[in-house]
């Protein structure tokens, strides 16, 4: 991410600034378990007024056990803040063609799966546009908070 934007007054009197940074991610299929993925984040914010840039990782795993149910459990930490553990259920709906069901097995006689994904054209992204956003309360004062995603 490159921030252009520099400083600017916020209207609760703060001075904001949209942090530069990187974040790659990995996501492999659970060997024999088609319906789990792990994933591993790495992730770098460039702090000004915070003592120390922000260098922290995210590992999940995401799990489809029924057709529109996702469940997936997290934890994130970086060198400024404590760990955090999280879980999030999400539920969607397909609408118009079927959508590929859930394996119905808890584990698979295969490996790995190697599907056809050409009907899959118009499933969402696994990706993160939020802003992280450097504020500055007043003198002496700074801390680090999530922006609207763009």
């Amino acid at each position: 991410y490159n921030a252009f934007s520099g400083q600017r007054a916020a209207d609760n009197g703060s001075n904001d600034r949209a942090l530069d940074g990187s974040d790659y991610e990995l996501g492999v299929q659970v060997p024999y378990m088609p319906w789990a993925r792990l994933y591993a984040k790495k992730f770098y914010y460039d702090t000004v007024a915070v003592p120390g840039d922000i260098d922290g990782e995210r590992f999940a795993i995401t799990l489809n056990p029924f057709r529109y149910t996702e469940v997936e459990l997290s934890r994130t930490d970086d060198n400024i803040n404590d760990a955090v553990l999280a879980a999030q259920v999400r539920f969607g709906w397909s609408f118009g063609a079927d959508s590929k069901p859930a394996t119905a097995m808890l584990v698979d006689d295969t490996a790995w799966r190697f599907d056809d994904i050409s009907t899959e054209r118009l499933l969402k992204a696994r990706r993160e546009q939020n802003l992280r956003i450097e504020e500055q309360p007043g003198v002496g004062a700074a801390f680090i908070k999530p922006a609207r995603g763009s």
